[in-house]
Formats: C-alpha cells, structure tokens, sequence
C-alpha cells in the first residue's frame, strides 16, 4: 500500500481536484484539509460526516474525486458538537501518533508565517492600496443633491451642501456619520456650497454667490448662529468641486479665486481665519489655472488640480512654509497611467490627503465614469478604491474616525420620440438601457439613428434602426469621452467628437466599422460637428482663435476656415444649404451654480438658455431667430428650425418659420428635464430628444477606511 508525500494513505483518499475554480481562504478542499483542521485523521473526519451531520460537499471529477468544506460551516459545526459532545467521542476516535502530532502543530505555525507575511508584503508593496472591512453605507438618500462633504474634526458629523426637496437653492447642512435628520445651518436666498469644518470644530467655512460672477468666503458656528464675512472673491467655482481648505492650526484658509479680475485664470489664495483680503500664494501660466486646493495633514504641502489652457486637469503640489507661504515651485505629480497637463484624457477632480499624509485620493473619470483612485503623495502607480463603485467624487477622509466620506450620482438618460403629426399623444421612449443614452440623429433617409451611450462602461457610438431597434455598436475606442455623432450626407459616414488622442477633436468613421480617422491636426479644442449639405465641408466649433467661434474644414483636408465672429457654439445647416444656423455662447445659469456634468463628463455649472442665430453660408449679418433656448436644443427644417424654448420652467418644442412675418407655433409641452441636442426626422414627422430619467447626488459613507 503505497502513501504519498503528505503521509496520508492515498488509497484512501484520492489527492484534491485542482479544477474547482476560485478556491478561496475561506474554503478547505480535500479530506486531508479537513481532517488536518479538525486535528483528526482522515478516517475519523470520514466517520463524522456520517454519524455527525459534519456540512461536507461532494464535487466529482473525471478523473479524481474532491470533498471540501467552507471554514464558515466548519467553525458552526464545532461549535454545536462543543455545546453537546457525544459520550463516545473520546474513546472511539484513534489517537495522532508522535509523528501526526508534530505535523498538526506545524500546519497551524505554518499558516500564520504565511499571513503575517502576506500582510507585510501588502504593507510593503500596497502602502497605497485601499483596504476597508465594509462596504459603503448611503448616508443620505433624499432627492436632490447632497454634495461636498467635509467631516468634523472628530469624525463624527459631517458638513455637506443640499438644493433641498424643492431643488431649488444650495444651502449648508449637517449631520451626524452614524445617519439620522439633517441640520440646516444657512438660509440665505444665494447658493452656498463647498463647506470646509474648522480644525477646532468650531466653525463651518463655506462658499456663497451672491451675484453672477462673484462668491464670498463665508463663516457660521458649526452650531448655527451668526453669519461671518471672510473675503470677496472674484470668481465662483461649482458646487462639484471642492475650493475651500483649512490649515491644520486654523489661522489661515487656502480658496480658489480669479488670478486677478477678469482673467481667464484661476489660482490659489490664502485668507486670514480672522478675515481680511485674499493673498495670492500660487497662480499658473497663462491661459492654465489652478483650483481645488487641499492642505496636507502637516500644513506643510499643498495639492490641488492644475489645469491646463486645452483643459487638461493633472494633480500638483505646493511646498509651504508654516506661515502660508510657498517654500518653493509648485510642481506637477507624476501618476502612471493619467497623463498630466494639455493631454489630459483622464482630468483629476477633488484631490484630498489621506490622515497620514502619504497619499492622495481623487475622483477621475479613467475608464469613462468617475470613480475614486490613491496614490502616493511622490506619484506613481494609482490603486483604484474599489469599493467606493461608479459615479463618485468628492472624497472626504476622517484622520480620527477611519472614514472615508464621498458623493455618489444616481443618473441615468433615454432618448424619447415624440410624433409630429399628434403630438398630444406626447413623447414616448425610443432608446433606452441601464445606462445613459443620449443625443441621438436622424440619418439622411430617416431610416437609421445614431446616439451615444454608456451601456459599455464609457460613452461610445451605436447605431440603431429608426425605431431603436437593433442596435449595434460602432465606435470601440475604450478609456474616452466621445459624443455628439452627425451624419454625412450620403449617410455612409459619421462624424463626431472624442477625447480618443488626448483633448476634443473631431473624427470620422464609417458606419460598418473601421479606424476613426481625425479631422483636423492642431492642439485646440474641436467639437460639435455638422455637415453641409454636399458633403464638403465639416462645420464645428473651436477656441483656437482664443474663444468660441463656428469654424469649418474641407472633409478631404486643408485649413479651417473662421464663420462666426461674435461667438458661436453648436452649428447646423439648413437643408437647402442655404443658412447657418447656431447657437451663441451662453453664460452660467443665474446667480447660482447648479450641479451638473458637462457634456465630456466634467464637473461644471449649467449653461443658461441660449439664443439661436441664422446667418447666410456665404457670408452676411447674422439675425437672431429664437431665445431662452435650450443648450444646443435647435434643429433646421425645410421652412424653418425646430427648438426647445424654456421660460417660467415651462419647456416647449416651438417652430420658427423661415418667412420673419409669420408667428412661432407651439408643437408639445415637454415636462422632463432635457439634455442638450435635439433632431427632426426628414419627413417632418418626429422628433428625438434626451430626457433625464434620474439625476440626484447621494453621499456615502465607508467604515474602517485605512
């Protein structure tokens, strides 16, 4: 009788099934394990399954037989026999020879120098990984938008901005980690936002905007009581950012602000605690900003998002002195994978410390939707937080608590149809999936659409037939933004817009699949493409004369050619050629800011209603036909263009005739929040436009965050 290696007897026992798959800590396999954990021989752990119910699981294989057992079960399982052993037991179970015992000893001894060395090389080799022993919990799950959390200094209650059950102004909050009813500390008609908690507990410091254009630097006790007047700032940033952090003695705040009055530019300034003008502690090139600032731990370093003039957001730090000022140059940090500056394809949004101050965590949308990412405070390779999921930002951490505070987005969008010729029937759903479709066109016969969809993981290019049905993916370019598809006349090609090589360019693509093929060459900024009509040129918008301008490029190549020159943003062209329809660039909504993602997925205020223009293809005054439009809401027709107006909330398609002397006709009242873009069949007979199914913002809490 021949024995293997291990000293059991192998004709007893076939050796383990190495095919089952995923075998995990948790799960002994084979006789040999169980017996070696039960500290008994084979046949004994054999004998109990029978006699004593022991939770063992037969699995068959071709070739070799494998039983196995969870821990889980096993522990239970002992546990029971604990409480009411059975009085043979002991006499009827062999005992382990000197030699079994020496080998039961050492498994246990054996298993722990494993452990204690896997943790230590984790430590070593993961000092930026993520680990938390529980999933993130909802804090806040009411309607609406719950941003920006800041904890206090013990970790126990956290200061956020709400818009409030009626969505209809941002005012500071707080509540306690553990959950329960929110208490409202500002009630001040302007928007408030980004709360930062005083080192000291103390006080609250906030964001307020009281006109367009302008925001103050707040303060309130942390309690509720009298409001404080910190500075006036410039320039208002979005309540999806974070622009407001303490130093860890509380003498001084660092806040984002106008490099200096009407510049494009933002930088970084320090404020007394006590009040008092901002001063300028790091401002950037021209044309590039800085923003989001968030002090280390130790005061002495200090991380913020630099921005680039094409929009790239990379992470920087700043050395500072124990007074606020810098000890040296701001610098970019090196993280593998997200390229820093001009190219940025995966921008870095709401950097924060880590209590240690050995890593940063930020929210960045690599891989197409914002989820969380660590990395060392010296750059390199980033871990993704994986169990803060999707749609997240914002991080906030607890140095005292082990918390890890941060907003999620519950969002989602479909394209409806709605029926022309009886539009009393009112829209119903065309396109639709788990994730957000939008933006979808007519093709050139009408029996075709294309659209943009997240349904991948990241927004890419489908096409479908005209009642949404088999729909088929063209675009696979993965780890990018891409949107806003236009059919070429001939309905063979689209083009569309991409963050594909590194910032917003146009491209091409045949619509049964192929390489994309770019438009145009250069650095700046390319989107919103629309055809003539011959199929000649590509119409688009662009910055590279320094603001928003409708261009065009021939399609066969050659140099872009400036249409507009008062501003422009979304263009199409009448279908007889004729008119250049456009809409001028709009300002942010309001006196507020509003939550919201722009159209490449950064964060970003609303655009306000916009107006449409026409203007002749060959050249002439432009004439405004329509305002208080929705964004890029606007689609020429025969005889006229087709718009979504807004005015008292209230949001109507409207048709606005080509002959100046004939009044608008009001087609459908629409009563779901809309999406930018909207197309016209060619027949004149429907209408598709996006609307918003879900759109609120969440904050989460994760426990024994280290």
């Amino acid at each position: 009788m021949g024995s293997n290696r291990s000293g059991y007897n192998s004709r007893c026992l076939p050796e383990p099934d190495q095919s089952i798959p995923d075998r995990q800590t948790n799960r002994l396999s084979s006789w040999k394990e169980i017996a070696a954990y039960l500290a008994c021989d084979v046949r004994t752990a054999q004998r109990w399954e029978k006699t004593e119910g022991l939770p063992v699981h037969r699995h068959v294989h071709a070739k070799l037989g494998s039983v196995y057992a969870y821990v889980p079960e096993l522990d239970a399982w002992r546990v029971t026999r604990a409480k009411s052993p059975r009085s043979d037991e002991l006499s009827t179970a062999p005992l382990a020879q000197p030699r079994d015992r020496v080998r039961l000893v050492a498994i246990p001894a054996i298993l722990a120098a494993i452990l204690l060395s896997g943790l230590w090389w984790t430590r070593r080799a993961g000092g930026s990984l993520s680990r938390s022993n529980e999933f993130p919990k909802p804090l806040t799950t009411w309607l609406g938008t719950q941003n920006c959390p800041s904890f206090s200094p013990d970790g126990n209650n956290l200061a956020f901005t709400w818009d409030g059950d009626r969505r209809d102004n941002f005012d500071i909050y707080t509540i306690a980690a553990s959950g329960g009813v929110p208490v409202r500390l500002t009630t001040d008609p302007a928007a408030d936002y980004s709360p930062a908690w005083s080192p000291d507990g103390k006080s609250i410091a906030f964001l307020r905007c009281p006109t367009a254009g302008t925001s103050q630097l707040m303060s309130i006790p942390a309690s509720g009581g009298p409001e404080r007047l910190l500075a006036k700032l410039s320039t208002r940033t979005s309540v999806q950012s974070r622009d407001v952090s303490w130093s860890p003695g509380g003498r001084w705040l660092a806040v984002t602000d106008l490099l200096e009055p009407g510049s494009p530019s933002r930088a970084i300034f320090i404020v007394p605690a006590n009040g008092g003008p901002p001063r300028l502690l790091a401002g950037p090139s021209p044309g590039a900003s800085f923003a989001q600032p968030n002090l280390s731990p130790d005061g002495r370093v200090l991380a913020f998002v630099c921005t680039s003039p094409q929009g790239g957001g990379g992470l920087c730090q700043l050395p500072l002195t124990p007074d606020g000022a810098a000890a040296g140059a701001a610098h970019p940090i090196a993280i593998h994978g997200f390229q820093n500056g001009s190219a940025s394809v995966s921008p870095i949004l709401s950097p924060v410390w880590t209590p240690d101050g050995r890593s940063l965590i930020f929210a960045s949308m690599k891989f197409g939707v914002n989820r969380l990412w660590r990395v060392s405070r010296d750059g390199g390779e980033p871990a993704l937080i994986a169990a803060a999921g999707e749609r997240v930002t914002l991080p906030a951490t607890s140095p005292k608590a082990r918390r890890l505070a941060f907003t999620r987005r519950l969002y989602n969008t479909s394209v409806w149809r709605l029926d022309l010729q009886s539009p009393e029937a009112g829209p119903s759903r065309s396109i639709s999936s788990t994730h957000p479709d939008l933006g979808a066109q007519y093709s050139p016969d009408g029996s075709k659409l294309a659209f943009a969809s997240e349904r991948t993981g990241i927004a890419e290019i489908w096409i479908s037939n005209r009642d949404g049905s088999n729909q088929v993916q063209l675009t696979h370019l993965k780890e990018v933004l891409t949107g806003d598809p236009a059919w070429s006349p001939d309905g063979s090609r689209l083009a569309f817009d991409s963050l594909f090589q590194g910032h917003s360019q146009i491209y091409f693509e045949d619509i049964h699949g192929g390489e994309p093929v770019r438009a145009l060459t250069e650095t700046s900024i390319a989107i919103l493409p629309s055809w003539s009509p011959d199929g000649q040129w590509i119409y688009f918008c662009s910055d590279r004369g320094g603001d928003f301008q409708i261009w065009r490029t021939p399609v066969k190549g050659g140099q872009p050619v400036q249409v507009t020159s008062a501003g422009g943003f979304a263009s199409a062209i009448s279908p007889d050629g004729r008119w250049l329809y456009y809409t001028a660039p709009s300002p942010p909504l309001g006196d507020r800011p509003v939550a919201d993602l722009d159209r490449h997925g950064i964060a970003r205020t609303i655009r306000s209603d916009t107006s449409v223009w026409r203007m002749p293809v060959q050249g002439g005054p432009p004439v405004q036909i329509a305002d208080k439009v929705l964004d890029r809401c606007f689609a020429p027709a025969r005889d006229g263009v087709y718009a979504i107006r807004r005015e008292n909330q209230e949001q109507e398609l409207v048709f606005y005739p080509l002959d100046r002397g004939a009044k608008p006709r009001a087609i459908a009242t629409l009563r779901q929040p809309l999406l930018p873009g909207l197309s016209i069949s060619p027949d004149e007979t429907s209408a598709l436009f996006t609307f918003i199914d879900q759109n609120n913002v969440n904050l989460m809490l994760l426990e024994n965050f280290r």
